[in-house]
């Protein structure tokens, strides 16, 4: 079945909904959701120890895969994260980064679903935010290899999914070919 992801209007209504609701944190959480392409397991049990803001990598020891791996941060991820972890620091302590349940993101995912008419759609659930960062790197040219690696995917099978969405990819490999053949 073709991969499900958020289309750029999608994901700035399911912003300017949370945003609108007043709704900051689970605003916060979805961004650096589709930034990162991080699960919601690793988003709730991430501490602010996991963040490094001299690396700009958010490091993640515990992965579904059983390795550890480190995301970049976006501007805006980074951004969030600073000021999250600024506002709720309590020297010498770790703290949760989004000290919250799934149950806390997934009530106002599902109001935003039915706003947006996606009740229907099993796919358009929170994990869809994962979908959608492998889906843009994969149309915006990143190697596959590379894809799987930022995912922490366990095997390239799992990140082959993603392959059909970048069919340009062959072309961009036929000229390569071609710039090496001089016509006599």
């Amino acid at each position: 079945c073709a991969v499900t992801y958020l289309s750029a209007d999608q994901e700035q209504s399911i912003y300017n909904l949370f945003r609108q609701w007043g709704f900051d944190s689970q605003l916060n959480a979805f961004v650096v959701l589709v930034d990162t392409g991080m699960r919601m397991g690793e988003l709730l049990s991430m501490t602010d120890r996991f963040v490094d803001f001299q690396t700009n990598l958010i490091m993640l020891p515990d992965t579904k895969s059983g390795a550890p791996r480190g995301i970049p941060m976006t501007k805006r991820v980074r951004e969030i994260l600073l000021k999250r972890i600024n506002n709720q620091a309590i020297p010498g302590t770790s703290q949760r980064v989004f000290p919250h349940t799934y149950t806390w993101f997934k009530s106002q995912w599902d109001r935003a679903r039915e706003v947006l008419g996606r009740t229907d759609d099993d796919r358009f659930s929170p994990h869809i935010c994962r979908r959608t960062t492998a889906s843009r790197l994969v149309q915006r040219g990143v190697h596959l290899k590379v894809v799987q690696e930022w995912l922490g995917h366990k095997t390239i099978q799992v990140t082959m999914r993603y392959a059909t969405l970048a069919p340009e990819s062959l072309h961009q490999a036929m000229n390569v070919l071609e710039q090496d053949f001089q016509q006599a």
